[in-house]
């Protein structure tokens, strides 16, 4: 053992030369010293230095303990893979400035005490083992950087004392950091480093934290006892990760900025005092719960995110502030004798339930992009006789401003009647604002009720607006019949105003649902044109789900648009069948000697106008259609015996209001002519077509609606017709009485929408007839015979009954008898002896549609 007492530099290093020297002989591994140095006199600065000498193998093992006293300052330099083994004190205003470098290694406890002043300065991945214990009003200044590691627990109570403590450069601390006893504590971390066991100030204790460029703490948190302060400033990504505890009197401050985060529960009691305030981007994760006599202060602004729930249990107070696009994605528990407030600014938002059991929870939103998402019924229900059951997400005093929105369940509009229905209780309403809403439709017609959404209201103040989704709900999907009454609010006291968003009604099914106030006070739909008085708000059950009868108009209310829109291809198709057959003289011509055969082609482009009937609205349609076909005359039966075969497409495009349409028909068929000398003639027609529907419209909310459907049709027709010349020559003026009679059958269609609309209309027989003729002038003589003519003719459709019904709920029957005038002019021609023209134009005008169209054909006899 060596003892120093009084000595020159220049001695001590000769002493460790000399023995450095001496071991490295005999033992060449390393170098070791034991000292005990006490200091017996005032001695102005000691400087006792240790070196690892680069490139060698040799390292400097120091043991035995350090005492440094009054009057003393010393200062200790260690680096190269130094290994110190003992404790170190200082104590009774001594001073004592420890730096290690290079790996050097420390085991012992360190100690300021007694007004002591500790420097110690780590850098170089040095390693600390053992506690760091500073009390009794001493003066600590640590600074670790360079991947130093200190493993240990930090005892910072120096009653009086200060203590800084630095980190930089990964630089980490494993133990716990407790800081009480009066003691000013200031850490500052940054560059990556690390805390990994938490800290504690208790006992009166202030510790303030700044975390910067990624430094991190982690472990549980703890401001407990006797006015203990602690405060924590975390920026530039730096994060926190560990349960906070602000207990008895103590008292927290934590501000996050520059896309800080934390993570952790946070519990404040007692009379503990919690203020948080978070900036620019960060992050909190973790639950909030205050209780007795305890207050919890929340501040996020510039889009900050807070995920946990926040409990305000029976004796505390909570306040949240969400401000800048900042939100809080959690559920709300108001305990008995609690008050929670919640305001809400700046295009901030809110995602969670809230319940209440006897407290008081208000929220405020301020602005139309303000939203609170309630996202479940879990109310625990004192007031209405069933405490502990699941009820209703519930609100004291909801304040809605500027337009703000409260939207009832999961946005992604999964509903499913009562499994995932939420109720809204408010006690007081004020403001202006919007509800979205989920209803579901439990029934069909009279007595059926929403077991969806509801909003109950106690004392209701304020103009509110209603959006129920439908398209992105499948509203489209449900099976109504106009009678349903569907109660979306209920107000206990009758007051203040609601209406459907921007005056918007709701398609359900086939029809088009309004919102109306009834005289007990609650707010229903009820089809348009449909229920005339509500009636009592009967089924449902609960306090608040509603339907129940009404006074009906014993009509079908007024469709909606898609419903109308796919409705009106039962004209279409109809019409379009009649269309594709026309008579022997548009088809082929004007046969009146014999051929050996012929090829025709015609085309045709019209518009049809169809008037409105049984709730289908006017719509016109412009279309155009080419057929062509062949034939051949079988002389070895008859002079004038013709079979062929035809074929063609038309296309059409149905206007409705506000709706565009597509159909297509493809058809295809087989004819046969007989004639006589004498101009008799009869005409038979078999033909297969195939209809394609397509349509494009919006319902009430101004959605896109997309639907389609397809369907066959068979057309029987037989047309009978004599002409009569008034000259012996057979050309001049002449007269043709005509008859036709056409019979079709049109299969059943379906047309689905993507608004989950169904659309079936039933197969249907349509049989017409049509009695008419040609007046006209026929010149054969000429270098071009001619043949111009007038013809009209009167059409009656007997039967074409047709059932339509919509989500497999019968809507009306569409009964298309009725007749028409068919009127025309046109011309033909003859080139060659082989090449026949025709032009005309005809206009029909009856019951159910106005039709102009113009005919052009062209036929080549070989």
């Amino acid at each position: 053992m060596t003892i120093v007492k009084t000595f020159s530099l220049k001695n001590l290093e000769s002493a460790i030369k000399k023995n450095t020297a001496q071991i490295y002989e005999e033992k060449e591994i390393f170098n070791t010293h034991t000292h005990d140095v006490e200091i017996t006199s005032c001695i102005a600065t000691l400087f006792f230095a240790l070196f690892f000498h680069a490139g060698s193998s040799v390292a400097t093992v120091y043991t035995g303990d350090i005492d440094v006293g009054s009057g003393q300052d010393l200062s200790y330099t260690f680096s190269g893979d130094d290994i110190l083994q003992g404790n170190l004190t200082v104590h009774d205003t001594g001073i004592v400035r420890v730096s290690t470098l290079d790996d050097v290694s420390v085991t012992g406890r360190i100690e300021g005490t007694l007004g002591g002043h500790l420097y110690l300065t780590a850098g170089g991945d040095s390693t600390f083992h053992g506690v760091l214990d500073i009390n009794n009003g001493a003066h600590a200044n640590i600074y670790l950087y360079g991947n130093a590691h200190y493993i240990g627990d930090l005892l910072l109570e120096s009653s009086g004392g200060m203590v800084e403590l630095n980190l930089a450069d990964d630089a980490e601390i494993s133990g716990q950091i407790t800081g009480g006893s009066s003691t000013n504590i200031t850490v500052r971390a940054r560059d990556r480093t690390t805390m990994s066991s938490g800290l504690t100030v208790t006992s009166g204790g202030k510790l303030t934290l700044y975390l910067s460029d990624s430094a991190s703490l982690h472990g549980p948190i703890i401001s407990e006892s006797g006015s203990s302060v602690l405060d924590l400033y975390a920026s530039g990504t730096s994060f926190v990760d560990g349960d906070l505890t602000v207990q008895g009197s103590g008292t927290s401050h934590f501000t996050l900025w520059d896309s800080a985060s934390y993570t952790g529960n946070m519990d404040v009691s007692g009379s503990g005092i919690l203020t948080f305030t978070t900036n620019d981007n960060t992050t909190i994760s973790g639950d909030l719960t205050t209780l007795g006599g305890s207050q919890s202060t929340f501040t996020l602004n510039d889009a900050s995110r807070w995920v946990g729930n926040v409990n305000t249990e029976p004796g505390g107070s909570t306040t949240v502030t969400l401000n800048d696009s900042s939100n809080l994605t959690g559920d709300l528990f108001t305990g008995a004798g609690t008050t929670a407030t919640f305001t809400l600014n700046g295009n901030s938002w809110l995602k969670g339930s809230s319940a209440i059991e006897w407290g008081n929870a208000d929220i405020s939103l301020n602005g139309s992009g303000t939203a609170w998402y309630v996202t479940q019924s879990n109310r625990i229900s004192a007031a209405n006789g069933a405490t502990g059951t699941q009820y209703a997400s519930a609100v004291s005093n909801l304040s809605l401003s500027d337009g703000a929105w409260v939207y009832l369940g999961a946005q992604n509009y999964n509903m499913n009647g009562a499994a995932n229905r939420v109720q809204l209780d408010i006690l007081n309403l004020s403001g202006n604002g919007n509800f979205e809403l989920r209803p579901h439709v439990n029934g069909i017609g009279v007595g059926a009720y929403n077991d969806g959404d509801l909003i109950h209201v106690t004392n209701t103040g304020g103009s509110h607006s209603l959006l129920v989704p439908s398209a992105q709900l499948g509203l489209g999907s449900v099976a109504v019949n106009g009678q349903e009454v569907l109660k979306l609010v209920h107000s206990v006291d009758g007051g203040g105003s609601f209406s459907l968003y921007q005056g918007k009604s709701v398609d359900i099914g086939q029809y088009t649902y309004k919102l109306i106030q009834n005289s007990d006070g609650h707010w229903y739909l009820v089809a348009d044109g449909g229920v005339t008085n509500p009636g009592g708000g009967g089924g449902g059950g609960g306090s608040g789900s509603g339907g129940g009868g009404g006074t009906g108009t014993g009509v079908p209310p007024d469709l909606n648009r898609p419903a109308e829109t796919s409705s009106n291809f039962i004209t279409t198709n109809y019409v379009i069948t009649y269309i594709e057959l026309q008579t022997l003289l548009q088809r082929m011509g004007d046969l009146r000697h014999t051929r050996e055969g012929d090829v025709w082609a015609r085309s045709f482009v019209g518009r049809l106008d169809a008037t409105e009937f049984h709730q289908l609205s006017k719509y016109s349609m412009d279309y155009y259609g080419i057929q062509f076909g062949a034939d051949k005359n079988l002389s070895s039966i008859s002079d004038k015996f013709f079979v062929g075969v035809m074929g063609g497409y038309t296309w059409g495009s149905p206007e409705h209001d506000k709706s565009s349409s597509d159909m297509k028909s493809f058809h295809a068929g087989l004819y046969a002519l007989w004639g006589t000398e004498d101009d008799l003639y009869i005409d038979a027609t078999a033909k297969v077509s195939h209809i394609r529907n397509q349509f494009k419209t919006s319902d009430s909310q101004g959605m896109t609606v997309k639907g389609d459907g397809s369907s066959n049709a068979y057309t029987f027709g037989l047309e009978i017709g004599k002409r009569f010349y008034f000259a012996e020559n057979r050309q001049g003026f002449y007269v043709e009485p005509q008859v036709q009679g056409v019979y079709t059958y049109q299969n059943k269609v379906s047309f689905s929408s993507n608004n989950g609309l169904d659309t079936k209309m039933s197969a249907y027989d349509s049989t017409l007839f049509r009695a008419g003729g040609l007046m006209g002038y026929n010149l054969k003589e000429s270098q071009i015979p001619l043949n111009v003519y007038l013809k009209a003719g009167y059409v009656r459709e007997f039967t074409a009954d047709v059932d339509v019904h919509y989500n497999k709920v019968f809507h009306n029957n569409y009964n298309y008898k009725g007749e028409w005038l068919d009127v025309g002019l046109g011309v033909t021609g003859e080139i060659a002896n082989r090449h026949s023209l025709y032009v005309d134009v005809d206009y029909a005008s009856g019951s159910r549609f106005d039709k102009k169209q113009v005919n052009v054909g062209y036929r080549f006899v070989f």
